[in-house]
């Protein structure tokens, strides 16, 4: 959509900032703690009587996912999250990141990394027009996280002389990690660096206008740059039906008990029809709260003949298996090494392969020799567990990536960008292939994200749990009731 008139709001914890197009100063208002979004909405509105705008730009100060903000701001009042925009101000808004405004109205061609130094680790990386946020903050490095060293905690902690010093190593690495032509240091604490470090320039607080304004900017033809990811999608693929039981659920532990009771019907159905149970595991904190339960409990545990059934992964991260983010490890811990599963039904992904292509295809491999696959062929799991992150990835198939297109592979290495990382994941032929597929959310934080994957329109590439939609098998969804909160769903959260 392109648009000449443009009102950008930038929020912060003290004041909202005001600029509309063919205006040079800014507007401040007062913000603070008690600030709502109805209350600046309103505030804007007075303070902005009079300005012509006919779409509206805001930056967040907090994590913003398919438009939405997913948390409260840590200054600010209470409501920001799932707030309407667009009816309360009239026109069309776009919500974004800061930081993302700030890197857009930075950019200046090229492939740009920005990385803005603030109280956290604020980061986005812009190729060819493409804004492709990132989230390097909590990535391992060193003995901790990048946030740790270069953030307000790192400053604090080795004082400004040590903290420019590892500001520089990071950007030196990051830089070369990403491929980046420049970067940019923007954020409160970018004026603290005296020395840029090479290849760096510094941003200014002011190109988070100039951001808002590119947001709104329209290539030629019909592919909107400088404000979204874009990738092309054929034109044949419709959607097919989302049949789909949806269940919400009002506690953590009702979901864990209604997954181990689905996980319990299966293996009994399977192991009664054919004598085996097949199932793909899935990592996280919710499907380990579940394994657990499996193991712990009686009820659950001695209803699975165990010495039936064989484990496998939808997808593992790229370390060893004993590595602390190992989705292998955590259900090896949780689950497999409680209830006496044989080591030989237990088909872990070799993702200490240093080639991850290699990797991938070794499971491929391991995948049609116990299947017994002929070409074209998929496997079929009688159950697969899967979660959902906040941008609506699931398994390892994450948004703009090649693995959401994949038809033939079974398994797949795929890069993630913004993880500066190979991951391994079945494709998504193999999980629609399965008799049972069971999501298992949890988390107020996603609650944006399954509204958009369950109820908005169908944008796999944007979505990519949209994409798991079995043809011939049952589908089912377990929420936890503060990640439903944001669904149109007419059942009332079931009890235990």
């Amino acid at each position: 959509m392109a648009t000449d008139q443009i009102l950008v709001i930038d929020v912060g914890g003290t004041h909202v900032k005001l600029l509309a197009t063919g205006r040079s100063q800014p507007v401040k208002i007062p913000s603070g703690p008690k600030m709502t979004p109805k209350a600046m909405v309103s505030a804007v509105r007075k303070a902005t009587a009079g300005w012509k705008y006919s779409a509206v730009s805001i930056g967040y100060p907090g994590p913003v996912m398919h438009g939405r903000p997913v948390s409260e701001p840590a200054n600010l009042g209470r409501g920001w999250v799932g707030f309407d925009f667009k009816k309360a101000f009239g026109h069309p808004v776009k919500v974004r990141n800061d930081a993302a405004l700030q890197a857009l109205g930075s950019y200046k061609g090229g492939r740009m990394l920005f990385l803005g130094l603030g109280t956290g680790l604020g980061s986005a990386l812009i190729a060819d027009g493409i804004l492709e946020p990132m989230e390097l903050a909590h990535l391992p490095y060193k003995k901790k996280t990048y946030e740790d060293y270069v953030g307000l905690r790192g400053l604090k902690r080795f004082g400004k002389k040590r903290w420019r010093a590892e500001v520089t190593e990071v950007v030196r690495e990051l830089k070369k990690a990403t491929e980046a032509d420049y970067v940019v240091l923007g954020g409160g604490n970018a004026k603290l660096i005296k020395k840029l470090p090479p290849g760096a320039r510094r941003g200014d607080n002011t190109n988070t206008f100039r951001g808002g304004f590119r947001l709104w900017q329209t290539a030629k033809g019909s592919a909107a740059r400088l404000g979204s990811r874009t990738v092309a999608r054929p034109v044949s693929r419709k959607p097919p039906p989302l049949n789909a039981d949806i269940q919400l659920l009002p506690s953590s532990e009702a979901l864990y008990r209604a997954a181990a009771a689905e996980f319990v019907k299966a293996a009994d159905e399977a192991v009664r029809a054919k004598g085996l149970f097949t199932v793909a595991l899935s990592g996280g904190s919710t499907p380990a709260g579940m394994y657990s339960l499996l193991a712990s409990d009686p009820a659950f545990r001695d209803q699975v003949q165990w010495g039936k059934a064989y484990f496998f992964w939808g997808d593992e991260r790229l370390v060893p298996p004993d590595h602390k983010d190992s989705n292998y490890r955590m259900a090896h811990e949780t689950l497999l090494s409680k209830v006496g599963v044989p080591t030989d039904h237990v088909f872990r992904i070799k993702a200490e392969h240093e080639n991850a292509g290699a990797a991938a295809d070794e499971y491929e491999k391991t995948l049609r020799d116990f299947f017994k696959l002929k070409k074209g062929q998929f496997p079929r799991f009688d159950l697969v567990l899967l979660g959902m992150g906040m941008e609506g990835h699931t398994a390892s198939l994450f948004p703009g990536t090649g693995a959401l297109h994949e038809e033939n592979r079974l398994v797949v290495s795929t890069w993630i960008g913004k993880l500066l990382t190979d991951r391994i994941t079945l494709t998504p032929p193999v999980l629609n292939n399965a008799a049972r597929v069971v999501f298992l959310i949890q988390g107020e934080e996603k609650a944006p994200a399954l509204k958009a994957v369950l109820e908005g329109p169908y944008e796999p590439d944007q979505l990519p749990a949209q994409l798991i939609r079995p043809r011939r098998g049952k589908l089912l969804w377990l929420i936890e009731q503060s990640a439903g909160r944001l669904l149109n769903v007419s059942t009332q959260p079931k009890t235990e």
